[in-house]
């Protein structure tokens, strides 16, 4: 692979790494129908890390911040259709 690419994959695998860290650690962060809904996705691993590369923030406080607006965006959706 060409480095780049390396690169960018490795990112996305710390990136997916801290996000699997923050529901290991601390479960309160997402209210039950956020979690509910973020469970529906083929691959809520890829919507949370989505989540954050449409961020412009630092960390994992932001990272954190991201996945429940992203839950709460798409509980929005639902509630429109």
């Amino acid at each position: 692979m060409p480095p780049e690419t390396i690169i960018e994959n490795s990112y996305k695998k710390v990136i997916y790494e801290d996000i699997v860290g923050l529901f290991e650690e601390d479960d309160s962060f997402l209210n039950r129908k956020q979690l509910i809904t973020l469970l529906e996705f083929k691959c809520p691993l890829y919507i949370c890390y989505d989540a954050w590369m449409d961020t412009d923030y630092s960390y994992m406080d932001m990272l954190r911040d991201a996945i429940m607006e992203r839950a709460d965006d798409e509980i929005k959706e639902i509630k429109a259709t």
